[in-house]
């Protein structure tokens, strides 16, 4: 999911994966812990050797990430911030009445 975010956000941008000087993933929901989503990222994307932030903190963390990033561009340059969740494997929905899942599987169509 990072992966398609940032290969996406480059698209738009018209910028290269050589452009950026640092990346940073936010995910409480990260399948692996080591190396991190971070790192995956980076070297999926032919950059192994830029440095990679990993916060596993659910949503909030991409707030941080921003927030670290803008105190980080002078010494990294271009900073791609990226936010993935999946928390459908973090809430059991069986816990959940009816009209609550719905409104769950909705929410990213919504967006």
């Amino acid at each position: 999911m990072a992966l398609k975010a940032a290969q996406d956000c480059l698209d738009k941008t018209g910028m290269a994966a050589a452009d950026i000087g640092m990346f940073i993933v936010a995910s409480g929901s990260s399948e692996r812990r080591f190396p991190g989503p971070a790192a995956t990222v980076a070297h999926r994307l032919g950059t192994a050797g830029t440095p990679a932030l990993d916060l596993p903190m659910a949503s909030a963390g991409t707030l941080f990430g921003m927030a670290m990033a803008r105190s980080l561009t002078e010494t990294y340059g271009n900073i791609l911030v990226i936010g993935a969740e999946k928390m459908s494997s973090v809430v059991r929905a069986s816990r959940w009445n009816k009209a609550s899942r719905s409104c769950l599987a909705m929410a990213p169509a919504l967006a």
